[in-house]
């Protein structure tokens, strides 16, 4: 091949386009094959060779590595070069440092950023490196080698990204955002001069409707089209970018795959209500097998997975029964295979706290200044509400309840010791510590979601629990918002005129409710549910996205007609752990995902401090109850909890998953209730496969922010070579891809599936009715 392709994305809108015209990165040197490289006595015989050109590899990679960094200045030059600095702009920039930046950084940036091209033009023009490292980069991509050996396109894609992930532009708007027209307001760099010059017209903008679910007065922002709506995020952060050029190598273009974006913060009924979504996927599903013949093979990322699975249910039920009406054989006949790429089956526990108090680990580990300045520019208050919009992040709650997520199968306690993601029990012998067996069941009890560790009953924390928390409310909760005025340790008391400012107060009406909840040292995740439908972010039973979402399943057939129509099962599309797989025996179904991450598994919270309402204490027959005015939010994380035997940090838990998703919810369906058949989720017997890849980060100066080509991370993954090239085996039928399991999936499975209430079946009823108090939890 003469020239070889640059990873370059087609051009999307001014802005995103001009940046990368001036930005082209010069692409690193390709990774030596771990086969081909010495060892033993071989390695021994060429070391005296190689330590001469240790120097110039280094030089080398110092040098290419010293370009990247200021050819990234130079595109953050071009992204300030090109902000309007109208009188306008000038006056939404309301602090002295945005002031400063708008006016200062130009300069420095624009020079950086000559200087940056000149360099890297006169390298290129003097030894042609440049180019011969893009054609070894080409020829290392899996869909050009297989492209070699006579792999071909053959099913018809449809490609379905995940959440946050496509491109969303603004059609109608207030007149703060008028001048954004058909821009990205989300995913491009757009975004983020939009976000910084004016947040709070980019927040009304971004939201939703908390009580319909659609769009708010007068705004409309709509999906992105086309390759482009997730090909790349922003600038050169790509998504789906690399994938689409592997399968450009072996035929593949606009005429046998498509993209098919959507608006991901809409729930997935009102996806199909607002947008027609499925309906449009059902039809260009059945219009590429009458174009090409071929059944179609769905790829999916993230959050597409579990909307694929809505897709499924939806696409098989009758019209009547509010679904697409294709038939029970509608999948068997247009779908060959769904290749579920990180898909979060059982959830993504971080959605919990997200939703509670806009908070997650990332947010809990900004401690100090950063934390201090988080806060103020894009407070926990702020983003709680403005996620709690989001219909999708309730669809990605936990499915399964306390039988999957309460035994604690892929966290440790006593009797386990950490071996970096996955507990070891303590009596194994030094030698057999590679290996894992299942833990010892003890009685019948479910392990704590959420941990309040100041509630009344704290004294009974689990012993993983104690000597860890630190006691001081007043003093944690200054830790978790910094940017409080409160004078401590000579006045152990908040400034309430502060905490009402910062924090605002929680409504009245859901005192009771937060009131009970406090007092339960260790929630399990039923419970959190629970709560969390009820106060639904402070919205309430007013909330359309808590409404949609059920986390129930024994409401009774007339609850069910009442609020959703006369389909009952159609309120469990979302919950793969209620809906079986669709009637498709010729299917086959891949779950390939990465692992050996930290990922979010449990919490440790206290309560924000709030105040006391002297005016209800004599009109209240419960004293102490209602007279407690809540900060909203009510609940903050504990970040003085740690726990370095039981991966505890900032009181957050970690276990074994791609960063984003739990092991349990990427594997748990894939490896176990999907395959046996007395599950009664897989009726038809269809083929699961699953693929494993065991996170190998390397750093690659061409791609400094990402991972590497052996990334296990939820979305860099995207660009793993060896699920790349599984990929483009499924797709061109070339060659067979067989099961791969590489973490403690199996092990994990047994204890859930062995515990006395653990494991799942179809026709298993797990949880309480939607209305019954958590203060009778406290009995």
């Amino acid at each position: 091949m003469a020239k070889s392709r640059r990873h370059v994305k087609p051009k999307r809108e001014e802005n995103d386009s001009d940046n990368r015209s001036s930005s082209s990165q010069p692409p690193g040197l390709p990774a030596e094959d771990a086969a081909s490289m010495p060892n033993g006595a071989e390695k021994k015989e060429t070391q005296e060779a190689q330590s001469g050109s240790k120097r110039s590899s280094f030089s080398w990679s110092f040098m290419k590595w010293s370009l990247g960094f200021l050819l990234y200045l130079g595109m953050v030059a071009l992204v300030w070069r090109r902000l309007p600095r109208t009188n306008k702009v000038i006056q939404n920039i309301d602090t002295a440092w945005d002031e400063f930046i708008a006016k200062n950084s130009v300069y420095y940036l624009e020079t950086a950023r000559t200087t940056a091209t000149r360099t890297i033009n006169s390298i290129s023009s003097a030894s042609g490196a440049l180019t011969d490292a893009e054609a070894s980069a080409e020829m290392s991509r899996p869909g050009y080698k297989l492209a070699k050996e006579g792999a071909k396109a053959k099913f018809p894609i449809i490609i379905i990204p995940g959440f946050v992930t496509t491109g969303l532009e603004l059609w109608s708007g207030e007149d703060c955002a008028k001048r954004y027209f058909r821009q990205r307001l989300w995913g491009s760099v757009t975004m983020a001069q939009a976000f910084f010059s004016d947040r709070e017209c980019w927040r009304r903008h971004i939201s939703l409707d908390p009580y319909t679910g659609m769009d708010p007065p007068n705004i409309r922002l709509r999906a992105s089209q086309g390759f482009e709506a997730a090909d790349y995020f922003m600038g050169n952060y790509w998504v789906w970018g690399k994938m689409l050029e592997n399968l450009a190598d072996v035929g593949y273009d606009g005429s046998m795959m498509t993209m098919m974006g959507y608006d991901w913060r809409l729930s997935f009924p009102l996806l199909e209500k607002r947008d027609g979504y499925l309906t449009k996927l059902k039809h260009t599903i059945e219009s590429m097998k009458e174009t090409t013949g071929e059944k179609t093979v769905i790829l999916s990322h993230s959050m597409g997975a579990q909307l694929t699975l809505y897709f499924f249910a939806w696409v098989t039920t009758p019209r009547k029964e509010g679904g697409g009406g294709g038939g029970d054989k509608w999948v068997d006949e247009y779908v060959h295979s769904f290749v579920n790429i990180a898909g979060p089956i059982l959830g993504v526990i971080k959605a919990v706290p997200a939703l509670l108090s806009g908070e997650m680990k990332d947010t809990a580990v900004l401690l100090g200044t950063v934390g201090s300045m988080a806060e103020q520019f894009f407070g926990r208050r702020v983003r709680k509400d403005l996620w709690n919009t989001w219909g999708s992040l309730w669809a990605m709650l936990p499915k399964g309840g306390n039988a999957v997520w309460g035994i604690g199968a892929d966290t440790c306690d006593e009797t386990t010791y950490p071996d970096g993601l996955t507990c070891r029990p303590i009596d194994e012998g030094t030698e057999n510590r590679t290996k894992s067996r299942p833990q010892q069941i003890h009685d019948n009890s479910f392990i704590p979601f959420v941990s309040i560790t100041d509630a009344s009953s704290a004294t009974h924390l689990p012993r993983r629990a104690e000597a860890l928390v630190h006691k001081s409310r007043v003093t944690d909760f200054v830790e978790a918002v910094p940017d409080l005025d409160v004078s401590l340790p000579d006045q152990r008391k908040l400034n309430i005129q502060d905490l009402e400012e910062k924090t605002g107060d929680l409504s009245i009406e859901f005192s009771n409710l937060v009131y009970d909840f406090s007092q339960i040292a260790n929630v399990s995740i039923e419970e959190t549910l629970l709560f969390l439908h009820d106060y639904a972010g402070g919205y309430g039973s007013k909330s359309s996205s808590a409404n949609l979402h059920p986390l129930l399943d024994n409401e009774t057939s007339e609850q069910t007609t009442k609020k959703s129509g006369p389909s009952q099962k159609s309120r469990w599309w979302h919950d793969p752990s209620l809906t079986p797989l669709p009637y498709a025996p010729d299917m086959k179904i891949y779950c390939m995902y990465g692992h050996g991450l930290g990922t979010e598994r449990a919490y440790y919270y206290q309560r924000a401090p709030g105040r006391t309402d002297v005016s209800l204490i004599n009109s209240s027959a419960k004293s102490g109850r209602k007279t407690d005015i809540y900060a909203d939010p009510p609940f903050v994380l504990n970040t003085t909890v740690h726990g370095v035997d039981h991966n505890i940090s900032h009181g957050v838990m970690i276990a074994d998953g791609d960063g984003s998703v739990p092991l349990v919810s990427l594997g748990y369906m894939c490896v176990d209730s999907w395959v046996r058949p007395e599950t009664g989720y897989n009726p038809s017997g269809a083929q699961v496969v699953t693929r494993e890849y065991k996170d190998r980060k390397g750093f690659q100066v061409e791609d400094p922010l990402r991972g590497g080509p052996g990334s296990a991370d939820h979305v860099d993954v995207m660009g793993n070579l060896d699920m790349t090239l599984d990929v483009i085996k499924v797709v061109t039928d070339f060659q067979p891809v067989e099961e791969l399991i590489t973490s403690d999936i199996r092990n994990i499975i047994q204890r859930i599936n062995s515990h006395p209430k653990g494991g799942l079946k179809l026709s298993t009823n797990r949880m309480g009715g939607p209305k019954r108090l958590l203060k009778q939890l406290l009995g």
